[in-house]
């Protein structure tokens, strides 16, 4: 059995107790450590624990890389907004980061990862959908969706901001892989928080509907194919947890992860589309 590990957590960094939620849900990995932890400075400890949840505001980077000068063996960044990671990334080399998004980090994404690439590599068109609260973060919401644009194995190769405004975000351009998308986040009061992904081949169509991560609901998966359609069971699982899980996991393994890397390009292609967003 591995060790268990505990788990420091920023107060700002809790999705409405979803963190803490999650540590008690996975008993055999993580105990908690201190809720609501100061955010650490160069000279802080880091009494002993872990692991760290940081909040994804402003500052983000160097709070993590003081976590790691302080001791901390794993971070999880929950909803980073957009901040030049480069110098974080170099710090990191040896200490596994999680990044935490709404869409990317449901467990049903990476369950159906291979057939999501397979698709975009035979040019499937990619549409993510987003319904939000009237008060959500555009900027937080767009980076949401490019996370989880990548963590279907789409990589974007020439995007184009076409609405950014009171009502929501539409962007639209091509991928490396030769198929095209469109990324959309519509601010209403009128329906749940959600995100919708249709990605629409020659023979084959993927629909994922992904919850709210802080309501512990399925995502729905639907595949088409000519006559033929199969519903899907996902996991029951949120996405806090399932980000847990893998930082867990690349602890205990002594491996690196790649999602600061990832996070990198996707700020670089959001900055690119307009100083506004």
């Amino acid at each position: 059995m591995s060790t268990q590990l505990s788990l420091n957590t920023e107060p700002a960094a809790q999705i409405p107790g979803m963190i803490d939620q999650s540590i008690a849900a996975l008993p055999v990995s993580l105990r908690p450590g201190h809720l609501g932890v100061k955010r650490p400075s160069s000279d802080q400890a880091c009494a002993g624990a872990d692991l760290l949840a940081i909040a994804g505001d402003r500052g983000w980077t160097r709070r993590a890389s003081e976590a790691i000068a302080a001791g901390y063996r794993g971070l999880l960044i929950v909803r980073p907004r957009p901040e030049d990671a480069r110098e974080l990334i170099a710090s990191a080399a040896s200490t596994p980061v999680v990044i935490l998004t709404d869409w990317a980090s449901n467990a049903a994404v990476a369950a159906h990862h291979a057939a999501a690439a397979e698709l975009v590599a035979a040019r499937a068109f990619v549409e993510i959908s987003a319904d939000l609260p009237p008060d959500e973060d555009l900027e937080l919401a767009l980076a949401d969706q490019l996370a989880l644009l990548h963590a279907l194995g789409a990589t974007v190769a020439s995007p184009t901001l076409h609405e950014h405004g009171a009502g929501g975000f539409r962007v639209v351009g091509s991928l490396e892989q030769g198929g095209e998308f469109q990324l959309s986040g519509h601010l209403t009061a009128s329906r749940p928080r959600g995100a919708r992904v249709r990605l629409i081949g020659a023979d084959t169509t993927v629909v994922l509907e992904l919850p709210d991560p802080v309501i512990a609901l399925r995502a729905r998966v639907d595949i088409w194919t000519p006559g033929h359609h199969d519903d899907r069971a996902a996991l029951w699982e949120n996405a806090p947890r399932t980000a847990l899980r893998r930082l867990v996991a690349a602890v205990h393994g002594g491996t690196t992860t790649s999602d600061l890397a990832h996070y990198e390009h996707g700020r670089r292609i959001q900055m690119g589309l307009s100083p506004a967003i």
